[in-house]
């Protein structure tokens, strides 16, 4: 087993503050984006479809990225953590003083609703793997995150679908192979932010603004044909 943890981080708002802080680790990170920004270009990254949130991320890390040995943590970019690699690393010396068990995913405000820091030791990720072939995810979710964000036919889902699936994981996993280590994440240097606020709104350029657009006429047009389909179908 290594004696250094891999980081995977979710890429999405690109804040400058904590992509700095990546630059500048000693930790291997991979980051899985689900659209593009020149902060990537000096940093290990993959570009993936925007399907099943944070947890399509992390599927495809396990899948495609993990090197089948080390402990791993895993992220949202929506954060603000100060001093990164003194945080991982007296993170990482308390999950490795714990030898078995999981802590409640997630904890305070955040609890139920999504994994926005958290680690895995390399046995849970192994069987994570093996068994589920990662985590589960939503691949009908298109970046959704509220009903402001969804096309109106879209049809009625509950946006942390993912949360409940990864609870319900680990709970198998715990019963039926003996408990194994997956925490969440908890310093008082990590600051979470929570979905929709003013601090997490992405910074978009003029190319990614132009995307926006295209996709929002898309949506519109999408979500017309489906109504007509839907209108037909009704009729028969």
């Amino acid at each position: 087993m290594n004696k250094q943890p891999n980081i995977c981080v979710v890429g999405w708002y690109f804040f400058e503050s904590f992509y700095k802080e990546l630059g500048k680790s000693n930790f291997k990170i991979h980051i899985v984006a689900h659209r593009n920004n020149e902060v990537l270009n000096s940093l290990n990254h993959t570009l993936t479809d925007n399907v099943g949130l944070e947890y399509g991320a992390y599927s495809y890390y396990v899948r495609n990225i993990w090197d089948e040995k080390s402990d791993v943590f895993f992220m949202h970019d929506d954060v603000n953590v100060a001093d990164f690699d003194s945080v991982i690393s007296k993170c990482y010396k308390e999950m490795k003083a714990k030898d078995v068990g999981h802590g409640r995913i997630t904890s305070g405000k955040h609890a139920g609703y999504s994994q926005r820091f958290f680690y895995m030791s390399s046995s849970f990720i192994k069987i994570v793997k093996e068994r589920y072939d990662g985590m589960w995810y939503d691949r009908e979710n298109f970046g959704y995150i509220d009903q402001k964000s969804q096309p109106e036919d879209w049809r009625p889902r509950r946006y942390n679908d993912g949360a409940f699936h990864f609870s319900e994981m680990i709970k198998e996993i715990n019963k039926d192979c003996g408990l194994l280590i997956c925490y969440d994440v908890i310093d008082e240097r990590i600051d979470l932010y929570d979905k929709g606020s003013a601090k997490i709104k992405p910074v978009l350029t003029k190319k990614e603004k132009q995307e926006k657009k295209k996709r929002s006429k898309y949506l519109k047009q999408r979500k017309k044909e489906e109504i007509a389909l839907w209108k037909k179908k009704r009729k028969k």
